[in-house]
């Protein structure tokens, strides 16, 4: 029953039913759900649950979730279902402002992908990348310059 509302929720998300989406992963009981599988499908559902948050502007709540889906896919081996929760959860970040964790969560992404061979999201990870990379550069040298002037108005 629950890979079944699993299931009906990545629907749900696909079909931008975000409300109900997040109400059917609140419905899913891992309780009925073999020892075994429970892993999986409890990472599954974080990652599902942080897309919708995305989705809907809860960027503290999606972060959490595809922080928490990308340790457990992580912690079950599930490399490339990591490597996807942190493209996602790099591009959350990257929305939130914090480029920094951004820029991790995308590096590692696309170490995964590229070593699995999945160049389509390596390189969506590459450009969200070089983009934030840009950003920081900019921040980067304006802060170096600031700091210059601060120097020379002291001197």
């Amino acid at each position: 029953m629950t890979e079944a509302r699993l299931l009906l929720a990545r629907a749900l998300l696909a079909d931008k039913q975000v409300k109900e989406c997040l109400k059917t992963l609140a419905a899913s009981n891992l309780d009925e759900v073999s020892a075994e599988n429970a892993p999986r499908l409890d990472a599954q559902r974080l990652r599902l649950q942080g897309e919708a948050r995305f989705i809907s502007d809860d960027l503290p709540e999606a972060e959490r979730a595809l922080a928490d889906a990308a340790a457990k896919f992580g912690e079950i081996g599930a490399v490339w279902s990591q490597a996807d929760a942190q493209l996602l959860l790099g591009t959350v970040q990257l929305k939130a402002g914090r480029r920094v964790a951004a820029q991790l969560a995308l590096l590692a992404a696309i170490d995964v992908f590229q070593r699995c061979g999945d160049r389509r999201n390596a390189d969506r990870a590459l450009a969200l990348l070089m983009g934030s990379a840009g950003i920081l550069t900019v921040s980067a040298c304006g802060a170096v310059l600031r700091c210059r002037l601060r120097r020379l108005r002291r001197a």
